[in-house]
């Protein structure tokens, strides 16, 4: 196994990692970056060792100083360069025959180029994504998430939005979740529409099997795991196909499954169903229709995102969408230190 297993990124780096090198270059110490980004300084330090790692430098002055070369030329371009020889043959009429030959087998190397890039155009389905159903599919996003040996790490963002109005952050988590030893380590932090009983300005947990320890930066609590095992409260909240029975078998009847989705510019799949949940309309308790939908990486089915779409009509508000974003990749688990899952790493104590 090599010393990664995340799935290939198209870019050299992440777009995470994008955004970190830039406040790196801009001067912004680690704390500085947490602070912008809404995410834990150890998650800062994990973005930085990358970054220098996947560019070959020694340091963050490396870094800073660090410019991207330039664009390199499309794949298949290359493929029209034996083109170039043909001008310079002599066409006698031996000549004339190797240059029919040598356009023969080019014109047959470009078909299969072609092909291959018409293939990719067309979206013809990735055998990943083989036997994929709005059945399945939440099953087969959580097999994505718990691949062997690895550890799936995520910035979860939620946003909430209503009506046409601007949307707004809700909370940022950030979580390290290792499906074989049945544990998660989550850091949530409030964002400018958070901060409330409901979401605190900041909290760190461990959830390993049944319980889950968390320390807010003053008080140290434990309690039982509120949804699945080895999963914390936050991030079940903010990830439900992480637990069995996450969508209804009732709202599976009537989901789609389109298989060429896409979400912000990034190839997905797309489950969407319509659902309902308890709610109030013009403070009478009622039932409030909504409709879901959750984005997959179409080549990688980890996820990308989930939007739910609640209709209220209140007067006021006729309709409240919250979408959580999911920036995830694998990591070795070995990479992590032994003591990452430990609760005294996040600072809790026993009462």
């Amino acid at each position: 196994m090599g010393k990664r297993g995340r799935p290939r990124h198209p870019d050299v780096l992440t777009p995470r990692e994008w955004e970190v090198l830039g406040l790196v270059r801009g001067g912004l110490s680690n704390d500085a970056i947490a602070a912008r980004l809404g995410i834990s300084l150890d998650g800062v330090k994990y973005h930085v060792s990358e970054i220098l790692g996947k560019l070959g430098l020694e340091n963050r002055t490396d870094a800073a100083r660090w410019a991207e070369e330039p664009s390199r030329p499309r794949a298949w371009s290359g493929a029209l360069a034996p083109l170039a020889f043909l001008r310079r043959l002599p066409f006698g009429w031996a000549s004339g025959v190797a240059a029919a030959v040598a356009v023969a087998a080019i014109v047959a190397g470009l078909t299969v180029l072609i092909w291959a890039v018409a293939s990719e155009g067309g979206r013809a389905v990735p055998a990943r994504l083989e036997g994929l159903t709005a059945e399945n599919f939440a099953a087969r996003v959580a097999e994505a998430m718990s691949a062997e040996g690895m550890v799936y790490h995520v910035v979860s963002e939620q946003y909430q939005q209503f009506d046409q109005r601007a949307a707004a952050r809700n909370s940022t988590v950030e979580a390290w979740i290792d499906f074989a030893g049945a544990r998660t380590r989550e850091d949530v932090r409030a964002g400018p529409a958070g901060s409330s009983e409901d979401i605190p300005e900041h909290l760190m947990s461990i959830a390993v099997n049944d319980t889950q320890y968390s320390y807010d930066g003053t008080e140290s609590t434990s309690e039982q795991t509120q949804t699945c095992a080895g999963v914390t409260f936050y991030v079940a909240i903010s990830l439900p196909l992480l637990c069995d029975g996450a969508i209804d078998e009732a709202d599976l009847a009537n989901a789609t499954l389109d298989l060429n989705a896409a979400y912000e510019g990034t190839p997905a799949v797309a489950l969407s169903f319509e659902s309902e949940i308890a709610g109030f309309d013009n403070g009478n308790e009622t039932r409030l229709p909504i409709n879901v939908t959750y984005y997959a990486h179409r080549d990688t089915l980890l996820p990308l995102a989930r939007v739910s779409e609640i209709h209220v009509d209140t007067g006021l508000i006729r309709t409240a969408v919250a979408t959580d974003t999911y920036g995830g990749e694998l990591i070795d688990r070995s990479e992590l230190p032994d003591s990452f899952f430990d609760p005294a790493a996040i600072g809790y104590t026993e009462g």
